[in-house]
């Protein structure tokens, strides 16, 4: 579930601060070209420091909530909760990353040249930019979301064995 959240903010964060905080246009993730804002798969510094922040937020929150309702005797026995902070800010990054793969690549992205407006359908007046036709924006944050909900757990583990080497969380 944290994978899931922390992907969605992170990539929310990222594209609404990022588009109006960055000076620059945004770059293609692996091609590095330049593309106007609002082209899908465009990321920037800031937006991907927003990306990150977004999931660090939603692991505060997890870590508060966790501290508010679980038993003293529960937390006791458990190892730290702490790196949940850290476990939600890469998955935040990482989640809007393979956001943004998911759109350059399989998210069409055009420019009206009538209007200057980017576009998502291919038309007569439009000129491509990026990505193919194949998925929207809702199939394109569905597979993201789930695929950093499938990670986040191999992550956490991960971490955890380094954090504190011979306890493995909810094994």
């Amino acid at each position: 579930m944290l994978g899931a959240i922390a992907c969605s903010c992170g990539d929310t964060w990222a594209s609404e601060v990022g588009s109006v905080w960055s000076k620059n246009d945004p770059v293609l993730l692996f091609s590095f070209r330049r593309v106007p804002r609002g082209t899908n798969g465009g990321v920037s510094l800031i937006g991907l420091a927003m990306s990150m922040l977004g999931g660090m937020a939603v692991g505060f929150t997890y870590y508060l909530t966790l501290l508010i309702f679980a038993s003293r005797d529960v937390l006791s026995l458990s190892p730290s909760q702490f790196p949940i902070v850290f476990v939600g800010a890469v998955s935040g990054l990482f989640g809007s990353l393979l956001d943004s793969f998911l759109g350059s690549h399989f998210q069409f992205s055009g420019e009206d040249t009538l209007t200057k407006k980017i576009v998502e359908v291919p038309g007569d007046r439009v000129r491509w930019i990026s990505g193919v036709a194949l998925l929207d924006n809702h199939s394109v944050n569905l597979l993201s979301s789930l695929m950093t909900a499938i990670l986040t757990p191999k992550f956490a583990q991960w971490i955890w064995s380094y954090y504190e080497p011979g306890s493995v969380p909810y094994s």
